[in-house]
């Protein structure tokens, strides 16, 4: 069986704090080929990115020769190259090829892998599907020539940098020794001059791209408006290519120095790589003064993000950025033979999928973790009580009385947030301070209208003392018209049950038709919701509420046999708490227990009677839910 690290987490370490960031070690500093990547070997790394998937890609310069993969279970390996210096292996399996001198990757439309083999002077390309490789441009030989034709016919001359626009319709490649930048276009194969004339020398602010010289283009990138922008290694500045085809120089004075603040007083030394963030800033690996700076458009200015400080994390020669799908800047901090990552204090994701968004938070004010926010199409206000959280992992517990530190030890405890892909996000807890117990809550937007959750958790050690242990999740909702739920009652019930909870505590969760688990409490355990039961049974896994015209239902396994709680003031005067719990039995140390739930959030149906509503609830869950329900 898989550990559930490998199947949850990708483990990181925090290291230093840098400008109100914080700085970790993805992968690197190890001896290990394979597994943890902080346990494995990683030599001078030079280019990332990353996949639809959530997986990680890093490519070796001269020594290492390899392509690795860190998956989205956080497993790293080697995906592409024997480690030895060549040429070889166009046409068969990427494991058995060789590289020389790789500087970047980037990842194209399907997940193909397209790699910047620098000092064989051609790009080659890994099929996601197949996993072979094939050359996609250049011939090897180097050289020039080759505009306007298939770029596999090209000569190219030691390529440095590969990038693709946003539409991932082109191609973007640093020639630096033909002091071009030249675009390959996926669709058609040809290849053609984008910037640069061949010759050295500074490009006249206003001057036709295509006609101007250029220094040494080390590094391209795109924003999302399309503009083209240009890192020049020893002419130590950033340049521009506008939508009308005209370049100039946004940052960097043009002589080496170290030095932020107006764009063009800025002053770089050697720079080798840039990227584009979710904002169209430009992010600039400043690699022989060991920092990370960016580049501010709107602002007009350069400022260090990383790197230059006295703290215990020093970068050396960093030569590669890139920002994942969730806006984490990774670093190739590359003679220190590493993977590094920046995540800001604030660090937060946000998904989309369909009508839904959803904003995933470790630590949300309060400490609150899970959904800060949950917002529709159709409602664009956030359904949470905005100072709190839903689907918060609040309380761990075995029935006996506790301190709240212990009781709450869920939002206490250090979390960590890591995004998987534009859909999903998870939440990693290492194991908690008095109960020992390790989770991972994974979110993930579906493409039904909901989002599932994912929970597993691991029992480090036996702390419980009445032989299980309690979960509990809490929702604090906004305001809602209705303070009730609703569920599909088991006998004596008949039809439809309308939760109600004249108090906090009182009457607060019911149970399924055949839970009739006894789980021993101190007769003062603190948390009232827990064993004040209701005299009302489910049949249907799930219940919903109603909130300013959207239906809102939280669907369960039947064999997770979750509880519904509910208070009517848990999130403060008319703001209700909307809740489950989960047990665990005779808990084992070292054990893997998960369940998995989704949250639907959907137009509630107008014109209808309460009765005919819960009905047209219904069918959406039923459309939701699990095939095993």
């Amino acid at each position: 069986m898989r550990s559930i690290a490998q199947l949850f987490f990708a483990g990181f370490l925090t290291i230093a704090s840098v400008n109100a960031q914080t700085l970790t070690l993805v992968a690197g500093g190890g001896t290990e080929v394979t597994g943890d990547p902080t346990n494995c070997r990683v030599h001078s790394p030079f280019g990332i990115d990353f996949d639809r998937a959530g997986d990680t890609y890093i490519v070796e310069m001269a020594g290492g020769e390899r392509l690795l993969k860190i998956d989205n279970a956080g497993k790293l390996s080697v995906f592409s190259g024997t480690g030895e210096k060549g040429e070889s292996g166009d046409g068969g399996p990427a494991l058995a090829a060789q590289f020389n001198g790789m500087h970047s990757l980037a990842i194209g439309p399907g997940g193909d892998i397209f790699i910047a083999d620098t000092w064989n002077n051609r790009i080659r390309r890994i099929d996601a599907r197949s996993r072979n490789i094939f050359a996609f441009a250049g011939t090897g030989k180097r050289g020039f020539g080759g505009d306007g034709g298939p770029a596999r016919d090209a000569e190219f001359g030691n390529v440095y940098c590969v990038a693709f626009d946003a539409p991932n319709e082109n191609l973007f490649v640093a020639d630096l020794d033909n002091r071009r930048i030249r675009a390959v276009n996926l669709k058609s194969g040809i290849v053609t001059t984008v910037a640069g004339n061949g010759q050295r020398g500074i490009p006249v602010d206003g001057a036709t791209a295509t006609e101007a010289p250029l220094v040494d283009p080390r590094a391209v990138a795109i924003d999302s408006k399309g503009a083209l922008y240009i890192l020049e290694r020893s002419g130590h500045a950033l340049r521009r290519v506008e939508s009308d085809g005209t370049i100039r120089t946004v940052a960097g004075r043009g002589k080496k120095g170290n030095a932020d603040g107006e764009a063009l007083k800025a002053e770089f030394n050697g720079p080798k790589h840039i990227c584009v963030d979710a904002n169209d800033n430009v992010i600039i690996a400043d690699t022989d003064n060991h920092v990370i700076r960016k580049f501010l458009p709107k602002e007009n200015k350069v400022i260090r993000i990383a790197g230059g400080d006295n703290g215990v994390f020093k970068l050396n020669q960093p030569h590669g950025v890139q920002v994942d799908h969730s806006g984490v800047l990774y670093i190739a901090d590359s003679l220190n033979n590493r993977i590094l990552k920046l995540v800001g204090e604030k660090h937060y994701v946000v998904l989309r999928r369909g009508s839904l968004e959803a904003a995933i938070l470790p630590g949300h004010r309060a400490g609150y973790h899970g959904l800060a926010s949950l917002k529709h199409t159709r409602q664009q206000r956030n359904i949470f009580v905005p100072a709190y959280a839903g689907l918060n992992f609040e309380h761990i517990h075995d029935g006996t009385s506790q301190p709240n530190a212990v009781l709450f030890e869920p939002r206490f405890a250090p979390i960590q947030l890591r995004a998987i892909n534009e859909h999903a996000a998870e939440l990693h807890q290492p194991p908690t301070p008095y109960w020992g117990l390790e989770s991972w809550m994974r979110y993930e937007l579906l493409d039904n209208g909901s989002i599932e959750i994912r929970f597993a958790c691991v029992p480090h050690r036996a702390t419980w003392k009445n032989n299980y242990l309690g979960l509990f999740w809490a929702s604090y909702i906004d305001q809602p018209e209705s303070l009730d739920i609703h569920f599909l009652g088991a006998p004596p019930d008949s039809g439809w049950v309308r939760g109600i909870t004249p108090s906090h505590g009182v009457f607060a969760t019911h149970r399924a038709a055949n839970d009739d688990r006894d789980f021993a409490h101190d007769p003062d355990f603190p948390l009232s919701l827990v064993f004040n039961y209701s005299k009302h049974r489910y049949a249907e896994p799930w219940y919903s509420g109603v909130c300013r015209g959207m239906a809102v239902a939280q669907i369960f396994r039947r064999e997770d046999q979750i509880r519904f709680s509910q208070s009517p003031s848990g999130g403060g005067s008319g703001n209700p708490a909307w809740d489950f719990q989960y047990f665990i039995a005779q808990p084992e140390v070292g054990h893997r227990y998960e369940f998995t739930m989704r949250m639907l959030y959907t137009p509630l149906p107008s014109g209808k009677s309460v009765d005919e509503s819960l009905q047209e609830i219904r069918k959406a869950v039923e459309s939701a839910a699990f095939a095993t329900r």
